[in-house]
């Protein structure tokens, strides 16, 4: 009897042994479990939140393909295209002058005469100065009796009916620009139509020539204009994101980044390089626009 009892109490304290620890081992999974779903819980919204901000730092841009007519704004100092500068390789005299400074004068006209100072003695033959080219009279160093030292200016003779006006331009524009292209330049409120002459492909300086035009200037001041390309076929967006910039880093496609260039425009597109044809979309960084709220509104 009593050995009988003794086993009964091992059979009952074996049994709620092995159930605790069960229910032990047993909480302990289900705490592990809860604990891992709890992170992947957690940690799942932060990969979202991640890829949001980081579409969020992305502004999606259309792009057009499309043919149109574009043109490349220039800004040049605009000069004679024909000047001469009259000097004597020998100290002289001005013994006869016939012209002021803004005087027009035609090639061949005499400007004035002179008398060579020798070191010993004067030369009495007087020297005619005259006009080496048609122009206006734009410097005069000397006045009459004046002595001039030896290859001083005695004046400069300028035409002003043609200009010449220099600019530079990126290799990207060096294949849309086609020779002798119509350029147009606003000089005093009053456009002015020329053409380019000669770009050179290694400086890339483009000459612009504005000839038979008889117009007043401001030497040395800047003028605008622009240079008519004509129609092409290209991909186009909106002008407005290159904030005065020529170039912008974009996203094409997922880890495809590129540099993109201003060309050309048209109206209120900017014609870019390289074309995209294959795209309707691409996306710009918002940290590399200046202002990104008065693009969008």
């Amino acid at each position: 009897m009593f050995i009988n009892i003794r086993r009964y109490i091992r059979v009952i304290f074996f049994y709620k042994y092995f159930c605790l620890n069960y229910l032990i081992i047993n909480m302990k999974n289900i705490l592990l479990t809860l604990i891992l779903f709890l992170f992947w819980f957690c940690a799942k919204p932060e990969k979202q939140n991640d890829k949001a901000a980081k579409s969020s730092l992305l502004l999606p841009v259309k792009i057009i393909n499309t043919e149109r007519n574009v043109i490349i704004p220039l800004k040049g100092i605009p000069e004679p295209l024909n000047s001469a500068t009259i000097t004597m390789p020998d100290s002289s005299v001005l013994i006869s002058l016939l012209v002021e400074k803004g005087d027009n004068v035609t090639v061949g006209d005499l400007l004035g005469s002179l008398w060579f100072i020798r070191k010993k003695n004067r030369e009495y033959t007087p020297k005619d100065l005259r006009a080496p080219l048609s122009g206006t009279i734009t410097e005069l160093n000397y006045q009459l009796d004046s002595p001039i030292s030896p290859y001083s200016v005695i004046m400069k003779i300028e035409d002003l009916r043609q200009l010449k006006i220099k600019v530079k331009i990126n290799r990207k524009q060096l294949n849309i620009i086609k020779p002798y292209a119509k350029a147009v330049f606003t000089i005093n409120r009053e456009e002015m139509e020329g053409y380019i002459r000669h770009i050179d492909p290694i400086t890339l300086q483009m000459e612009i020539i504005i000839p038979d035009k008889n117009m007043e200037y401001i030497k040395g001041e800047s003028i605008s204009g622009y240079v008519d390309c004509g129609k092409l076929n290209g991909s186009f967006m909106s002008d407005r994101y290159f904030q005065g910039k020529d170039s912008l880093y974009v996203k094409i496609e997922e880890d495809i980044m590129i540099y993109i260039y201003k060309t050309a425009i048209s109206d209120t597109l900017a014609l870019i390089y390289p074309s995209l044809f294959d795209k309707k979309e691409i996306f710009l960084y918002r940290e590399n626009l200046t202002s990104v709220k008065n693009i969008l509104y």
